[in-house]
C-alpha cells in the first residue's frame, strides 16, 4: 500500500529547499546543518538553489532526466542469449568453470557470430 505520492528524492528536495530557504522570521537552516540533517552534499544544495533560481520549483524538486542511458548496451537480447549459451556451454579443457577473460576471448575468437547493438559514433 502506497502512502505517500512523492518520490522520495522529491520529498527531500523540498525539505532540503524549505530548511535553507530565508524565512520572514530570519529563521534558516545553514548549509552546513543541511548536510548534516538530510545526508546531503553542499553541491547537491547549490544545485538545488541553482535550479530553483534558474527554472523554478518543479526542475528544482524533480532529478534532472537523462538523455540516454549511463552505459550503452553492448549486446542486444539475441546477442545475450548466444553469450550466455556461451557462459553455460561445455567448459573449456582443464578448467571446472570459465572466467570472465575466457569468455571474452572466446566472444573474440566468435565474433562474426556476435552482431553489436552499438550506435555509430
Amino acid at each position: 500500500m502506497r502512502v505517500g505520492n512523492g518520490s522520495a528524492a522529491r520529498i527531500r528536495h523540498a525539505n532540503i529547499l524549505l530548511a535553507v530557504e530565508e524565512s520572514d522570521d530570519g529563521g534558516r537552516m545553514k548549509d552546513v546543518e543541511a548536510v548534516h540533517a538530510f545526508g546531503a552534499s553542499v553541491r547537491t544544495i547549490e544545485t538545488l538553489r541553482r535550479r530553483l533560481a534558474a527554472e523554478w520549483l518543479d526542475a528544482a524538486l524533480d532529478r534532472k532526466k537523462q538523455v540516454r542511458p549511463s552505459v550503452e548496451r553492448i549486446f542486444d537480447g539475441e546477442n545475450e542469449a548466444k553469450l550466455i549459451a556461451i557462459a553455460y556451454g561445455s567448459k573449456p579443457d582443464g578448467r571446472t568453470r570459465r572466467t570472465l577473460k575466457l569468455l571474452a576471448e572466446r566472444v573474440v575468437e566468435l565474433r562474426s557470430h556476435f552482431t553489436t547493438n552499438r550506435r555509430a559514433s
